[in-house]
């Protein structure tokens, strides 16, 4: 078994770093947003700008839309054994996307219990929750194949 170095960095370290700095990037706009709003500046972005890289309310509207289609029966009325494992792997699926939201209504909510304001709450609890979720896939790829990733 290969041993790595101390201090060499490893795949988790990077991908944990890209989303604490997607935080820190996060706040940097949240603070010059509110700067704009106390100063009254209502346009802050370019409008080029903003048309291409405003795309968080597609990315929303598509994983519901993924939702909601592993949650309807249409495209999986087979008449073959595999009905079943269709429709159980589909509502799997259909668990997983609903929980994620679950869980990030309880950080928030549980944040907000503490005076953290939405905006914050919206931004750091769901880093750590990504954090957490990839260190363990990681831990589980780095166990199946034998090597630290």
């Amino acid at each position: 078994m290969k041993m790595n170095k101390r201090g060499e960095f490893l795949a988790r370290d990077y991908v944990i770093g890209l989303v604490l700095f997607g935080c820190v990037a996060l706040l940097l706009f949240v603070i010059i947003a509110d700067q704009a709003q106390t100063y009254n500046v209502p346009n802050v972005t370019d409008d080029n700008f903003q048309s291409r890289y405003d795309t968080l309310t597609n990315a929303t509207s598509d994983i519901y839309r993924m939702q909601n289609a592993t949650t309807s029966s249409e495209g999986l009325s087979t008449t073959s054994t595999f009905t079943f494992l269709f429709k159980s792997t589909f509502s799997i699926i259909s668990l997983v996307f609903g929980s994620l939201s679950l869980i990030n209504s309880l950080f928030v909510n549980f944040a907000q219990d503490f005076g953290v304001p939405s905006i914050i709450a919206n931004i750091f609890f769901p880093s750590l929750l990504l954090i957490i979720i990839a260190t363990l896939i990681f831990i589980v790829v780095s166990s199946v194949s034998q090597g630290k990733i």
